[in-house]
């Protein structure tokens, strides 16, 4: 995807704006307005980085595998952009799908199977007409949504970005069933080597407020988490386009997903036992309330110091001159 911005919502058009901008923050707000009326510089800076950020391939099939390990088996899927698609990468082991299968595996001791669907330049309403189809009717525990970059650089609304990531999920969950969902956070486009200044500012305040949108669907949707940053992402995270994860921002990133996966994961068999059994309805609310407790299928392996630190969120896809290519597993 190039990085210059494709705005939905031309500054002319700010008369909509309760649709626009929903239930965003004042401060979100103010950058949103900001990048409207700085439109113009984005996109002469932006076709000047488009002709010097290298166009990276995706890593080559195939784009599953299993994690070996004792018990039932743990299924992992991921859909998103040019990251779940491996570009920047060598290998596909080395992909966010792989990382958290592996993370998963390390903590609960069972078999970890990933799979990733990666469509390099997508935006989520374009994932969701060419990558759904390709999702087979097969039961999955943890469904990955990472997108946000291509939809900062289309100038998609807040609202409209949530709306899109809301109904991919209710679509997925209709071919994989009620999976736990780890929808990862919108990358902060400041942290982007390959942005200059003031582009990566400007585009920065969009991807805050489509990261604030996102955050509000963790109310909507059962099961389903928000990934947040705490700390920026570092020039040592990205791939030699400066656009792009490396290999280590991958692993960093499927420890993150599998910490946020792994309390929803030990809910699902407490939700399904409530759900077959109501009477013990107001015993599972204060079981609930007392902390969660591990399964003995999910005990975890021994400690192995502390959490890692938590990542800011995956960066972004190729540009528009690259042609957009979808990776499923084969």
């Amino acid at each position: 995807m190039s990085p210059i911005p494709n705005p939905e919502y031309a500054p002319a058009d700010i008369g909509r704006t309760a649709e626009f901008f929903g239930a965003l923050t004042a401060t979100t707000a103010i950058g949103l307005l900001g990048s409207l009326a700085l439109f113009p510089l984005v996109a002469l800076q932006g076709s000047v980085t488009r002709r010097r950020v290298p166009c990276l391939p995706p890593v080559r099939p195939p784009h599953h595998g299993v994690v070996p390990g004792q018990g039932a088996m743990i299924r992992v899927l991921a859909i998103g952009e040019s990251t779940v698609a491996g570009v920047g990468l060598a290998h596909s082991d080395e992909t966010v799908a792989a990382t958290t299968a592996r993370a998963l595996g390390r903590r609960t001791r069972r078999p970890v199977a990933w799979q990733g669907l990666g469509l390099s330049g997508a935006t989520v309403s374009a994932a969701s007409e060419r990558l759904l189809p390709r999702i087979a009717a097969e039961p999955a525990d943890l469904l990955i949504v990472a997108f946000g970059v291509n939809d900062t650089l289309a100038y998609r609304s807040p609202s409209a970005f949530a709306a899109d990531v809301a109904a991919l999920v209710t679509a997925a969950r209709s071919r994989i069933g009620e999976a736990a969902v780890v929808v990862t956070g919108v990358a902060p486009l400041a942290c982007f080597p390959a942005l200059p200044w003031p582009l990566r500012t400007i585009l920065n305040w969009r991807s805050a407020a489509l990261q604030e949108a996102a955050e509000g669907l963790e109310g909507r949707l059962p099961h389903l988490v928000v990934e947040r940053f705490s700390e920026p992402l570092g020039p040592h995270l990205f791939a030699g386009d400066g656009f792009h994860p490396n290999t280590q921002a991958h692993a960093l990133w499927g420890e993150e997903i599998a910490s946020l996966a792994l309390p929803l994961l030990i809910d699902r068999p407490r939700q399904r036992g409530a759900t077959a059994s109501r009477a013990s309805k107001g015993a599972g609310a204060a079981d609930s309330r007392e902390g969660r407790r591990l399964p003995a299928n999910f005990a975890p392996a021994p400690a192995e110091g502390c959490r890692p630190p938590r990542l800011a969120s995956p960066p972004a896809p190729a540009p528009r001159s690259c042609e957009s290519q979808v990776s499923v597993a084969s």
